[in-house]
């Protein structure tokens, strides 16, 4: 998986969603090897929530040929409604590992963000499925 954390204070209000367009992963599993075998292109869409709050996290799913395998290039695109482009930010050799989370943290849309303050509520998630979560910071 890779998850990208948002710590932008707010995003512009006329963003809508983003779109993820990456190389190097795979959508096809291959059985006897337990790997991705075909070089996939590969976009998917997010929706940005209207209560957008700063640590916000937006998650794609792909497989690796090979246990050290890289995203040679994801494209991270916001969108307005009408898929005008907003900003766009580019991100190569990402890591990619089966079973562990890459996760990038950082401000999108400008420089700063992260320095949020909250209510201190606090949202707490555990997932067995996963073995480890790789943090890199954008």
């Amino acid at each position: 998986m890779f998850r990208l954390v948002l710590t932008d204070e707010s995003v512009p209000s006329k963003v809508a969603k983003l779109k993820f367009y990456y190389l190097g992963g795979s959508s096809t599993f291959s059985p006897k090897d337990g790997y991705g075998c075909v070089n996939s292109k590969q976009t998917e869409i997010r929706p940005v929530p209207a209560d957008f709050v700063s640590g916000t996290a937006f998650e794609v799913y792909t497989l690796p040929h090979t246990e050290e395998d890289v995203l040679t290039k994801l494209t991270v695109t916001a969108l307005d409604a009408n898929d005008n482009i907003l900003k766009e930010r580019t991100f190569e050799n990402i890591p990619i590992t089966r079973n562990q989370v890459t996760r990038y943290t950082g401000s999108f849309f400008g420089s700063g963000g992260g320095g949020a303050t909250g209510s201190g509520d606090f949202r707490m998630t555990a997932d067995p499925d996963w073995d480890a979560v790789n943090g890199y910071t954008f």
